[in-house]
């Protein structure tokens, strides 16, 4: 099972400090980005829904191997050298105001989809961990969250290549293409589509192969699996 989700996570930064708490909340307009030899640069809209300023700075790590169950993350802190640029790396967002984030992908074409991930987050200054609050002022928790946003590279020519099987009481979805797709709200119903189990969202990426336990031990006549197929073609609803 990949680490990277089908769609892009959040995350929390949480520290306590003597003063009053500061209100800046961070919004992203998109999530999941999608680039190809065509289209090689996208736009994110990056906002402050607060009423503080807020410092935004973006982290680029690359999925070397996304089928595998534990994939190898790669860094990438210089913008000479990295696959996808950022522009601006760092940002300031008064509060209320929106900007554009514009990644340009500039790596060489490829024949298999390469999959990073964008870290966008506020950055957090003047705090102290570990020291004791004087008693004589407020301590406040500081949540800081930020995103980490899904950017697929696919090649020239995407093919996802997926094979259904049922068999001992689960259901193996397994992907020989060179490209992702994107399995939504999978469920197990009877046959009248009623009585559903929801069973979950997961992306598989090419190579990967994915298991997942029935709670229903029928038949796919009995019980089909419904599972809703978006690839990069286009959305298919299917019955397995």
């Amino acid at each position: 099972m990949p680490s990277i989700p089908s769609v892009a996570s959040l995350f929390a930064m949480v520290f306590f400090f003597a003063s009053a708490p500061v209100a800046a909340q961070l919004v992203v307009d998109r999530t999941v980005l999608e680039f190809s030899p065509e289209t090689r640069a996208q736009t994110v809209i990056v906002g402050n829904s607060g009423d503080q300023a807020m410092y935004v700075t973006t982290e680029l790590n690359e999925s070397l191997d996304p089928e595998s169950a534990e994939p190898t993350l790669q860094s990438y802190t210089d913008p000479r050298t990295a696959p996808v640029i950022a522009n601006p790396r760092t940002m300031l967002l008064q509060p209320g105001q929106r900007k554009q984030l514009r990644l340009l992908v500039n790596a060489a074409d490829v024949d298999k989809d390469r999959i990073y991930k964008l870290k966008v987050k506020p950055y957090i200054d003047k705090v102290t961990l570990n020291q004791p609050v004087d008693s004589r002022k407020r301590s406040a928790l500081k949540v800081s969250v930020g995103y980490n946003l899904l950017l697929i590279q696919r090649p020239a020519d995407p093919k996802a290549e997926v094979s259904v099987e049922r068999r001992d009481g689960e259901i193996v979805f397994a992907n020989a293409g060179n490209t992702n797709v994107l399995l939504k709200d999978i469920r197990q119903c009877d046959s009248a589509g009623q009585m559903c189990e929801e069973l979950g969202t997961n992306r598989l990426y090419a190579g990967e192969e994915l298991r997942i336990d029935l709670p229903k031990p029928g038949d796919a006549e009995q019980y089909p699996v419904q599972v809703r197929v978006f690839s990069h073609d286009g959305m298919q609803e299917r019955s397995y």
